[in-house]
């Protein structure tokens, strides 16, 4: 019983830590897709502040300065693709794939000439919160997370009320619907675009630097393996919706977690490629059959930003 419990509360935790980054990219690129820009570029910022945070670190020790460099550069390289997709009205698949490969030959080329090519070089990461509930021990372990989790958690439940109880939210839906009458009616479409372009800039900045600092303890090339583009298409399959973006997240992590469990038993003699793609295939397969009459945001990668 004991080690059932054990396995549970690993797994959950598990799952947990590896939604973390995913959660943070995807509550923000919702938002965003919301107000009518579709960044495929969020791959190449996670790849740019996972880099960032672990040179800063590496040099200072302090991996909360680690965190803060991947939040700037996280913000600067999706204000740039702003600059490109909105008011140099730039394709805007041409321009976040652009950003991600511009970002994966940098973090590499910098890494090479700053580090070398010798062993990995770990550094200081950042720290679990460790919570202690001597009563229920499962659940003290589950909770003990890095505080990025609760941030991740809470915001598809935040953006939710945003966005169907704020002005805040009517102003984004009424910008990624119709940006010409949003414009209209007072609403510089521009200007609110590159703001949420800016905060998803800083949540994937630092969702990079949960992967260097936080998790790894070291950079690793396209350490971010897709992650962005998952954020991406979670976003658009959960039909932009918050709170099915928050479940399906939870969901792909929790198969996610499962796989790697299951690689590791040996239990069951199958590819490891196909354990791997379990996760993937599983998500997609489910959120494309219960995903029914939902359009997206008309104006959605449309160059159009009104008046």
């Amino acid at each position: 019983m004991i080690m059932d419990q054990g396995f549970i509360a690993s797994l959950i935790s598990s799952t947990l830590i590896i939604a973390t980054p995913i959660l943070l990219v995807s509550s923000l690129e919702l938002v965003s897709q919301r107000s009518g820009v579709i960044n495929l570029g969020v791959e190449g910022v996670m790849l740019l502040g996972a880099f960032a945070a672990y040179i800063v670190t590496l040099q200072t020790s302090e991996p909360y300065l680690g965190l803060l460099a991947a939040v700037a550069s996280g913000s600067i390289l999706s204000l740039i693709f702003g600059i490109l997709a909105i008011y140099m009205r730039f394709d805007q698949i041409v321009a976040g794939i652009s950003i991600s490969m511009f970002s994966l030959g940098l973090t590499s080329y910098l890494y090479r000439i700053s580090v070398g090519y010798g062993p990995l070089q770990k550094i200081v990461s950042l720290e679990r919160m460790e919570i202690s509930i001597p009563e229920i021990p499962i659940i003290s372990e589950i909770l003990s997370q890095n505080f990025l989790t609760y941030i991740a958690l809470l915001l598809p439940l935040v953006i939710k009320v945003i966005l169907d109880r704020g002005s805040v939210g009517i102003l984004i839906k009424a910008s990624g619907e119709d940006p010409n009458r949003a414009c209209r009616l007072g609403v510089d479409v521009s200007r609110l675009r590159i703001s949420l372009l800016a905060l998803e800039g800083i949540a994937a900045g630092a969702s990079g630097a949960l992967l260097s600092i936080g998790y790894y303890s070291s950079f690793l090339e396209n350490m971010t393996a897709g992650r962005g583009y998952l954020a991406v298409a979670l976003v658009i399959l959960s039909g932009w919706s918050p709170i099915k973006l928050l479940l399906a997240s939870i969901f792909f992590s929790l198969l996610e977690a499962s796989q790697l469990r299951l690689q590791a038993s040996g239990v069951i003699e199958i590819p490891y490629q196909f354990t791997l793609a379990i996760p993937y295939i599983s998500t997609l397969a489910i959120l494309a059959i219960y995903r029914k009459n939902i359009d997206s945001p008309r104006s959605l990668g449309s160059s159009e930003r009104g008046c």
